[in-house]
């Protein structure tokens, strides 16, 4: 019997909630990541048809579409973030929704997303310092403990910033405020939240190791990435959806949202559904 009562829950109790969310709505979820991810593909297999065409005496071309398929990528990623934040959060919370007006609401939102996931990329860049010098003096120890520190400090990143996304569309915050946002959220809360999110990674990239294998078995490169893009489209809505229970959970522990939602059911009057 499923359970989706607004409640804080254990690491698996978020990531069960989040797959009971996706079966009820997976139509829906795969729409959407299909849509904000097809650009992404279809402008891989343009550049990588282009390498293949492409003599190797024209050195700028390869760059220069890499700098594109690259902002696409970003474009899609933030698009397809909200969408399934915003969309997951409505069902979540048995708010009336629909994909075209979820997709009209987070459209504006997206240079703010582009925004934040530039900043999170800097801000992850930073860990990186120490194996940047110890590079540059050639020195093997401080690479070593550079290596360490940046990846304590990924996994710092990742929890305390974990919600930036979801307050950006679920409560229409700046791209700084969000940061702060999401780090008081996180507050005594980093190994829960940090344990959520590698558990659903964890399955999300066994699942894509096993489509890797298979992917093989295509023979080509643009077989593969189809394969690769087909089960990104089928799996990723769970990471999203994670995230956002994930936010919900910090806010019910941190600021009672559970009870504050409650109360706010018991003191409206009632609705009906829109015709």
């Amino acid at each position: 019997m499923s359970d989706l009562r607004l409640r804080a829950r254990s690491v698996t109790e978020i990531v069960d909630a989040a797959f009971q969310l996706y079966r009820r709505d997976a139509l829906e979820y795969v729409l959407v990541t299909a849509i904000a991810y097809a650009p992404w593909v279809v402008a891989q297999l343009l550049l990588m048809r282009g390498l293949l065409a492409t003599s190797s005496r024209t050195l700028t071309a390869p760059g220069a579409a890499s700098f594109v398929l690259g902002f696409i990528g970003i474009f899609g990623y933030a698009l397809m973030s909200a969408v399934l934040s915003r969309f997951s959060s409505d069902v979540y919370l048995d708010r009336q929704t629909g994909l075209s007006a979820v997709v009209r609401a987070v459209l504006p939102l997206v240079p703010r997303l582009i925004g934040a996931t530039i900043l999170f990329f800097l801000v992850l860049m930073l860990g990186f310092l120490p194996v940047i010098v110890g590079a540059g003096i050639s020195s093997i120890p401080l690479i070593f403990i550079g290596m360490l520190l940046s990846l304590f400090w990924a996994f710092y990143a990742m929890a305390r910033f974990f919600a930036v996304f979801q307050t950006i569309v679920l409560e229409d915050r700046g791209v700084i405020a969000a940061f702060s946002r999401s780090s008081f959220l996180s507050q005594n809360r980093k190994g829960h939240i940090l344990l959520t999110l590698l558990l659903v990674l964890v399955i999300f990239i066994m699942l894509s190791f096993a489509v890797s294998l298979v992917a093989q078995m295509f023979g080509t490169i643009a077989g593969s990435v189809i394969l690769q893009a087909l089960y990104t489209v089928l799996a990723y809505p769970l990471i999203g959806i994670t995230q956002m229970i994930l936010y919900y959970d910090t806010r019910i522990r941190a600021e009672g949202f559970d009870i504050e939602v409650m109360t706010g059911a018991l003191g409206s009057p009632p609705t009906t559904a829109a015709s």
